[in-house]
């Protein structure tokens, strides 16, 4: 029993080693972000604090992804918003500057997966219903598809689809859940009668040298 156990704690602290190496944090000051845990209360209230401020006519549903970059006396924050617009779930990327967290100015305000008509033409990605099966599928199998045992799926929070004759392909913003943190990738994935394609997947807020920093 004792061996089992000393077993398990040279894996487990061998496991966290690997993990803090892989994914340093930048020092403060050198620029870099840092993941942080978006169901915070306080992060939560900076995306609604950014819709509103956006003017747009956005209904606010949660913050799903945080970054956080320390300069000085000042905190930058990247968030992907989930907002409700027109009926469908979108996902908008937003920069809120704070200082001493009492003042707060929107920096950046601007959706992550751009649509470039409206209303949708043939031919062009138009949003669709993200709780569709095949969405969900989709979004799934973009996650598995990628072979990262960091990551788990959680739930496809956009999506955009593009008609051309038999091939429908598709843009979905997917949350997973990494390393503990909420992330949100971008999915595209060509779908014909037969077969479906992942053609990329990829985070919608990379990070500096496109490393995964976790802050602690």
């Amino acid at each position: 029993m004792e061996t089992q156990c000393l077993i398990f704690f040279i894996l487990f602290s061998v496991f966290l080693l690997a993990v803090s190496m892989a994914f340093p944090c930048p020092p403060e000051g050198f620029g870099g972000y840092c993941v942080i845990h978006a169901n915070q209360s306080y992060v939560q209230s900076l995306g609604i604090f950014a819709v509103i401020e956006s003017q747009k006519n956005l209904t606010f549903l949660s913050v799903v992804e945080a970054q956080l970059q320390v300069q000085g006396t000042f905190n930058n924050y990247k968030l992907a918003i989930l907002v409700l617009e027109g009926g469908y779930s979108r996902v908008y990327e937003a920069i809120v500057q704070e200082r001493n967290r009492a003042r707060e100015r929107l920096i950046k305000f601007e959706p992550l997966l751009p649509l470039s008509s409206s209303p949708p033409l043939y031919g062009v990605f138009h949003q669709t219903d993200t709780n569709a099966t095949i969405i969900q599928h989709l979004g799934e199998s973009a996650v598995g598809n990628a072979n990262d045992k960091y990551l788990s799926f959680l739930s496809v929070v956009e999506a955009q689809v593009q008609v051309l004759n038999k091939i429908r392909n598709y843009r979905i913003a997917v949350q997973v859940l990494q390393i503990g943190y909420n992330r949100v990738y971008k999915a595209e994935v060509s779908v014909t009668e037969n077969t479906a394609k992942i053609i990329s997947f990829k985070p919608l807020l990379p990070l500096v040298n496109d490393y995964l920093s976790l802050s602690i």
